[in-house]
């Protein structure tokens, strides 16, 4: 590889990196909304609509149960 497709592969790469609680660092591509973190086991999620999206509809499931 070249250097100047080797930092477009980092480039890519840190722009699909998000940060877990636990400070780690996941890379969740793009066909995924939320993956689960190597070190901790949460959920990390894309952004912050598809982690609100997420919490909504298992707070609606709870409910529904009842």
């Amino acid at each position: 590889m070249s250097y100047k497709s080797d930092t477009k592969f980092f480039d890519d790469r840190t722009k699909y990196t998000v940060k877990c609680k636990c400070s780690h660092s996941v890379v969740i591509p793009n066909s995924k909304d939320r993956l689960l973190c190597d070190y901790c086991g949460y959920y990390v999620y894309k952004n912050k609509r598809v982690e609100f999206k997420y919490k909504l509809r298992e707070k609606m499931n709870k409910i529904n149960e009842r």
